[in-house]
């Protein structure tokens, strides 16, 4: 699910949904931590500032808010999430201590 998010917004945000446009992804298993590392090629670069972990969603709710909230969960469902910039390019990295 938060591979999924961060891909989607790299695909809207980043690439513009150009098909022109494309991703790698690696994944790194050692242990029980999962390591994930996506890159976007897109010419814009994409760094959205991690949102609180705990929303109150009453309040999304009430407010009729559509959209938003991926981030949110991606923070709740890894341990780790980073966004930096390497050779002009956006770089997700995520990781996970699996039990």
């Amino acid at each position: 699910l938060a591979v999924d998010e961060v891909v989607a917004n790299f695909i809207i945000h980043a690439n513009s949904e150009n098909s022109d446009q494309f991703l790698d992804l690696n994944l790194v298993l050692v242990e029980h931590r999962l390591d994930v590392e996506i890159e976007d090629h897109g010419h814009n670069i994409f760094a959205p500032a991690i949102v609180a972990p705990n929303p109150d969603m009453r309040e999304y709710i009430r407010q009729g808010r559509k959209g938003g909230m991926g981030m949110a969960l991606v923070s709740r469902i890894m341990d780790q999430v980073e966004f930096f910039e390497r050779n002009d390019h956006t770089i997700c990295h995520l990781s996970k201590t699996l039990s």
